[in-house]
């Protein structure tokens, strides 16, 4: 990106915000907080009206708006492919919101640009199957992430019934504070009264959720970003694994090792090592059973003994041993 696109991005960036420090900006384009200080420093003499507040950043001065700005095609499209992720979420809310924001910069864009999104529109298609395999949606919709998108943004306490990775139900009051994407599983990050401490939620475990109508009374002052290293979750709790495949079923984990943490793999003579970050060893043990002895547990051995309680467990129910 040259500089007279960084400086329009940068004002659109500040636009968006009621207030950004040089962090956020920097991480953003990618660029040092020299470059970043510069920047600003130019619009500032361009006329644009930008203030500043020590603990919380800079900000445009009330009032100031930039003209409306037309999308490219690729920024067009972008949302296009958006919309269609979200709809695969199965949460009808924020669906419906996203889908109605999307047709408000469709009907502000040139011809030429709304027939390129309508071929594309008539080409691309999602689908969020949870059940059998003739395609019938067994997972019932749900309007979770709006739900706690608004108790987020609003700081308020929820309740929740969630069931744990060891099918464990409790019923806790929280204080939600972010939403995490980690190995293709969204969490919740909040502050469990119950426990209190901070904790991760898997959303998919959350059964049940309702307002309170209480506001919440801890605040996370850090970036989201540390929520991980800071503090050890219900759900989150990260482990190196190496695997050594069979080269035969390569072709069945060239999808599915990517849901599980892969991070590398080294070819051998007869194998291939595979290294994974996971944050569940059961869904994980689960997983590499289907592999039979397909597949070599090196690390850890906590998850080679769950694998081997696991096969235990498959082989009494299928001989109808007593436990």
């Amino acid at each position: 990106m040259n500089r007279i696109d960084r400086l329009t991005a940068l004002m659109i960036f500040l636009q968006g915000r009621k207030y950004t420090d040089i962090e956020d900006i920097s991480e953003r384009f990618e660029v040092s907080a020299r470059t970043v200080y510069r920047d600003l420093k130019a619009l500032q003499e361009g006329g644009l009206p930008l203030g500043f507040e020590k603990g919380r950043g800079y900000f445009l001065v009330d009032g100031y708006h930039l003209p409306p700005l037309l999308l490219q095609r690729d920024e067009a499209a972008s949302l296009l492919m958006a919309e269609k992720l979200i709809g695969t979420m199965q949460d009808p809310g924020l669906t419906e919101a996203f889908r109605a924001a999307v047709e408000k910069v469709r009907s502000v864009l040139k011809r030429s640009e709304k027939d390129y999104l309508q071929k594309l529109d008539d080409r691309i298609k999602s689908a969020s199957w949870t059940g059998s395999a003739n395609g019938v949606r067994t997972q019932k919709p749900s309007d979770i992430f709006h739900f706690l998108q608004n108790a987020i943004a609003e700081e308020e306490c929820i309740s929740i019934s969630y069931r744990s990775a060891k099918s464990e139900h409790t019923d806790r009051e929280i204080e939600p504070v972010g939403i995490l994407f980690i190995e293709n599983r969204w969490y919740l990050a909040a502050w469990c009264r119950m426990r209190k401490a901070w904790r991760t939620f898997r959303i998919t475990r959350i059964e049940d959720y309702r307002q309170t109508g209480q506001k919440a009374e801890k605040q996370f002052d850090r970036p989201l970003s540390e929520f991980l290293s800071s503090f050890s979750g219900d759900e989150v709790n990260h482990f190196k694994a190496v695997v050594c495949f069979d080269r035969s079923v390569l072709e069945y984990t060239a999808d599915s090792k990517h849901h599980y943490g892969w991070i590398s793999e080294q070819k051998l003579p007869e194998k291939v090592e595979m290294t994974f970050e996971t944050v569940c060893i059961e869904s994980m043990a689960r997983w590499l059973l289907s592999f039979g002895n397909k597949a070599s547990v090196q690390t850890p051995a906590s998850l080679r003994e769950r694998i081997f309680e696991l096969s235990e467990e498959l082989y009494r129910h299928h001989t109808g041993s007593p436990s």
